[in-house]
């Protein structure tokens, strides 16, 4: 008997709906963002409505919502009140006022249904008001855990469940852990060269979030009624640790039961159409900048008015009121067509400054690729349409290494990343394998070195499968000290645990090439006195040295690590000097820079006891021109946030090229002798380029089906002026060398900034 009666219990508690029943409600929702200190103005939106929810079959429900009132509050609390928002609530009336359709059975939403012209924003704001259906009861518990999916995404809810016998009624609290949601709703854009650093998040935290339900479940013969539901949602944000100080976003949401009645007509609704379940889902298309409060409509003329002024404004001084115009020029740029920028081209391509403001964002480049086939763009404009300049070597690789850095960028938030993106890049590589069939050990090393470096960016996907591949390389004592010097390095960035370091250092204790055993063991030293949170769980050769620090209540901190590999040669074969900047979780890779000398050291092999002086080594050197063409003597690369920016061989031919170049016997041929006849009748110079350096964008939705969004925005301008008149007296006639007897002087004006 008492077991019967338990299950009656239950069954009574679940949120149920009676499909021949009418629930009227009113709701009251608010959204308040500030710094909850006395004095300080606060923003905040309030709605108010009441909804009905009708029955049209045991799991289908039609949901109307009426007298829809929206209020805004720009002020100093408990100084200023809220004032009603007269065209948000007309704008949005029209589309709440829609029949909406939803399936709901055994407490859980499972289908949203509206008309086609219902905006995402509105279907939102629903599944804000919707929620408090969706309400898991256990009476047999009064605690309980579950994985739930809510409008912040399928996130863990911990429930307390309490009875007052008197009213017969239920009260549930949930707390939904919305920071750690399985499959969350927020939507991170940006920083995809800027891992997460986990051990950093354990120190303290840029946002924090808490969401509390409180529902009050009425026993009734069809089972349980929520008679009212309230929620409480807060988030605290900072730059740096919430602990220190930060901004505050409180959400409210109230809702409450007026009445139930039997269902007297069925609506009719008209043809609607699956806006899926309860998730909050973010709008498609993020283009728009919060910040930026620009009217979008006929962004053409905008777009050239603003490049005037840029260009205008920063001629003589780099004018620090232009950020603002950044961000709009960006903005416009963002949402012009390619019909917009072709009225543009017509408008400035006749000015060379004006072109190049043009290129400030990467819709320019699906245009530039137009104007790159009908061949009016300069070759250094060229550069900017990626995929289309393959002239000079120098540019082609910067070309290919930047396209790269957009694919990974653009892969890190497209899971699987589409084939046609990555396709010209498998043709490049299947192009160089059918040219170069040689094994992989017969490669020179500095192409065996760059292919495991590019393990590093895989070891934040992947580090498992990374610790295997190069812990294999590593132990292969027959391989290159130089090729297991990088291996023991991209090793130890993929995080390894204690058992494997122990590996490590079993290995080195049997280690009979010092360049290895010196440069690992200096790796560990520095790695073991490091204070930024990923690194404190580990632990006249080659050598490491590791620089670092990092504050705890701003969780900033920077490291820096300088390389030095080595082989038999005193000479070094590559150095490597790479900078990170640890913020809000994350970890930045700023800036590495690289320089492979295989060349030299083969200038200077069995040569060393030679090296007594700078002209023996000068002597030397000379003999250059001896290396095969396809053996650079250097070979200098650039890596921004992680990706190859830059990579450059200097060989015999570019190195004739400039000798022949600044030759005193080069004539007119020589582009040297161009430049100084230009400088000669008197050249300027002006170029002006803005760049939206950082873009990070968090969006998260609130209980109220409303988002905030925590935007950061770092743009900077660069600009450049230069005048230059050269007097040269008697002027050359046919070759360089003249000027060596001339007298020259030299006028200049200009700023860089």
């Amino acid at each position: 008997m008492w077991r019967l009666y338990l299950c009656l219990l239950v069954a009574l508690a679940e949120p149920f709906l009676n499909s021949k029943k009418t629930y009227e409600y009113k709701y009251e929702g608010l959204v308040r963002v500030g710094q909850d200190m006395p004095d300080l103005v606060e923003s905040a939106l309030k709605l108010r409505c009441t909804f009905k929810i009708i029955g049209e079959s045991p799991q289908t429900f039609v949901l109307q919502i009426s007298n829809v009132d929206f209020e805004d509050f720009n002020g100093i609390p408990e100084k200023s009140v809220f004032s009603p928002s007269e065209k948000l609530t007309k704008r949005l009336s029209a589309e709440f006022s829609q029949p909406i359709v939803f399936e709901f059975s055994k407490g859980q939403i499972t289908d949203i249904r509206t008309a086609p012209g219902v905006s995402n924003t509105v279907v939102n704001i629903v599944r804000g008001i919707l929620g408090f259906l969706q309400v898991t009861v256990k009476t047999t518990q009064s605690f309980y855990e579950l994985v739930e999916l809510g409008i912040h995404g399928v996130c863990q809810s911990t429930y307390t469940v309490e009875e007052d016998s008197n009213a017969k009624e239920l009260i549930v609290t949930q707390m939904v852990d919305i920071k750690n949601c399985q499959q969350p709703a927020a939507l991170y854009s940006g920083m995809a060269h800027a891992p997460e650093d986990k051990f950093s998040k354990q120190r303290g935290e840029s946002v924090v979030s808490t969401v509390k339900h409180t529902y009050t479940v009425k026993s009734t013969a069809d089972g349980g009624l929520i008679t009212k539901a309230s929620t409480q949602e807060r988030q605290y944000f900072s730059p740096f640790n919430v602990k220190g100080g930060n901004s505050r976003m409180l959400a409210l949401r109230d809702i409450e039961l007026l009445k139930v009645s039997d269902t007297a007509d069925k609506i009719v609704t008209v043809q609607v159409q699956s806006r899926g379940n309860l998730m909050y889902k973010t709008e498609k298309d993020l283009k728009p900048i919060p910040v930026v409060m620009i009217n979008l409509n006929n962004p053409a003329p905008k777009i050239l008015d603003l490049i005037k002024r840029l260009a205008q404004a920063n001629i003589y001084h780099v004018d620090s009121a232009s950020s603002t115009d950044i961000l709009d020029l960006i903005q416009l740029l963002r949402v012009a067509t390619l019909e917009n920028l072709e009225q543009l081209w017509k408008q400035v391509s006749g000015n060379d400054e004006h072109r190049y403001l043009l290129y400030t964002h990467e819709r320019i480049l699906k245009f530039l690729e137009t104007r790159f086939k009908v061949g009016d763009i300069t070759a250094n404009e060229e550069f900017l349409t990626i995929p289309f300049s393959k002239s000079p070597t120098l540019l082609w690789n910067t070309v290919v290494l930047a396209y790269g850095s957009l694919l990974y960028r653009y892969c890190v938030y497209t899971d699987p990343c589409p084939i046609t993106v990555v396709q010209p890049l498998l043709d490049m590589a299947a192009s160089s394998l059918s040219k170069n069939s040689a094994a992989a050990e017969k490669l020179p090393t500095r192409v065996q070195g760059a292919a495991v470096q590019a393990f590093r960016l895989l070891a934040y996907r992947d580090p498992h499968s990374v610790q295997d591949i190069v812990l294999n390389l590593f132990v292969q004592k027959t391989l290159p000290a130089e090729i297991r010097m990088l291996a023991c390095m991209v090793l130890l960035e993929t995080k390894p645990s204690i058992a494997l370091i122990s590996v490590i250092t079993e290995v080195l204790l049997e280690e009979t090439d010092l360049q290895v055993a010196s440069f690992s063991y200096s790796l560990l030293k520095g790695i073991a006195k490091s204070r930024t949170p990923d690194n404190q769980n580990l632990y006249r050769y080659s050598k490491s040295m590791h620089f670092d620090w990092f504050h705890d209540d701003f969780l900033f901190g920077t490291s820096t690590d300088v390389y030095m590999l080595k082989n038999e040669s005193l000479i070094p074969s590559k150095l490597m000097l790479k900078g990170k900047i640890h913020f809000i979780g994350r970890i930045l890779q700023l800036l590495e820079l690289g320089v492979h000398a295989d060349g030299i050291q083969e200038l200077l092999a069995g040569k060393i006891p030679q090296l007594t002086d700078f002209a023996s080594i000068m002597k030397i050197l000379t003999d250059w021109q001896n290396l095969p063409k396809d053996r650079p003597l250097l070979t200098a690369y650039v890596r921004l946030f992680g990706q190859e920016a830059f990579l450059m061989d200097v060989n015999g031919e570019s190195i004739q090229s400039i000798i022949k170049s600044f030759s005193p016997s080069a004539g007119k041929e020589s582009k040297v002798w161009e430049k100084i006849q230009d400088v000669q009748k008197g050249t300027s110079w002006h170029w002006t380029k803005p760049h939206l350096v950082y873009e990070a964008r968090f969006i998260q939705p609130t209980c109220l089906g409303l988002p905030v969004e925590i935007s950061k925005y770092y743009s900077i301008l660069n600009a450049f002026t230069m005048k230059a008149k050269a007097e040269i007296n008697p002027p050359p006639k046919e070759h360089l060398g003249e000027l060596l007897s001339s007298d020259i002087s030299l006028q200049t004006d200009g700023f860089a900034g």
